[in-house]
């Protein structure tokens, strides 16, 4: 099992943000691991809509966040 994070620039725009997330899409996607989750701060909604463009889907809330921050899994479906 693998826990898949990043950051990214608010200066990735158009093609360049296209590119990245192909890129992230196939690198998940060839990864040895059985199960990638991602946990996903509420309110933060382009982090939401990027890990659906990935091809994660929503499994519920996590255990814990930092100082009572509500967090949301999702895991790698490819």
């Amino acid at each position: 099992a693998a826990l898949a994070w990043a950051i990214m620039s608010r200066e990735v725009k158009g093609w360049l943000a296209i590119r990245a997330t192909k890129v992230c899409r196939d690198y998940l996607r060839a990864a040895p691991y059985s199960l990638i989750e991602a946990h996903i701060t509420e309110g933060f909604d382009k982090s939401f809509r990027w890990v659906r463009l990935l091809g994660f889907e929503p499994i519920g809330e996590a255990p814990y966040g930092i100082d009572g921050m509500r967090l949301f899994r999702f895991v790698f479906k490819g």
